[in-house]
């Protein structure tokens, strides 16, 4: 994803004023359940990100790491334009609890997230990570969008959610039956802070590297995205 970026930005940049022309397709886009966010995907996408195999890598890779709960879903920006391909992405906020990580001492108490919501006007979700939903609460590893200033997952396994009720972890990243994932989601609430905490002091420490992350680019592989939005 990183070869091509500077070309990717100029046709972001540029999908402002493509927005202003496509309103009427971003509004089918985003009401074509009469009104709403779709409540599931008509498709799914892979998406080209780092995969982890520890904990300890995942949270030293991340430039912020947070407790947070889903405060909305809206949609949010609109790439490219009818005839070309479009991408429309889907914006989450969220109301942070606690910052556990922060590469560069920000401690934001709210925050915009952006995912895969819709290709050429269908919804579309992550293969690897199901849509953020209102209500969810749980940990967030992120980059941040260096163009438009929200943040992103750094990869398939980059959120883990609570559910304070069973004190139970559901991990992203679990369709690979992946072992790390099947490891988080045996922690309990309390263990899990605590390793994300030890990790964050050893990454400040340089006892642990980051992994490099590429581009924030949208959630998408170069292959998947729309004609007109190819680098």
């Amino acid at each position: 994803m990183k070869q091509g970026h500077g070309k990717r930005t100029a046709v972001f940049a540029g999908a402002a004023l493509a927005a202003v022309t496509a309103a009427a397709f971003a509004f089918h886009a985003v009401a074509g359940d009469g009104g709403g966010l779709p409540s599931r995907p008509e498709t799914k996408t892979m998406a080209l990100k780092p995969s982890y195999k520890t904990l300890e890598s995942m949270t030293a890779s991340a430039p912020l790491v947070v407790l947070a709960e889903v405060a909305s879903v809206k949609p949010g920006r609109l790439m490219g334009s009818p005839g070309e391909g479009s991408l429309q992405m889907r914006e989450s906020a969220l109301k942070v609890h606690e910052v556990l990580y922060s590469r560069n001492g920000d401690t934001p108490a709210s925050i915009a997230i952006v995912e895969t919501g819709w290709v050429d006007g269908v919804p579309t979700e992550d293969i690897e990570r199901p849509w953020t939903k209102k209500g969810d609460y749980g940990y967030f590893f992120l980059r941040q969008d260096r163009v438009y200033g929200t943040y992103g997952f750094i990869g398939a396994q980059a959120r883990v959610l609570v559910d304070e009720k069973s004190r139970k972890m559901e991990a992203s990243g679990d369709h690979h039956q992946d072992p790390f994932v099947k490891n988080l989601e045996g922690m309990l609430p309390e263990e899990f802070a605590k390793a994300v905490r030890d990790a964050a002091r050893m990454a400040k420490e340089g006892k642990i590297k980051p992994r490099p992350l590429g581009d924030a680019a949208p959630d998408i592989p170069e292959d998947k995205l729309p004609p007109g939005m190819r680098p």
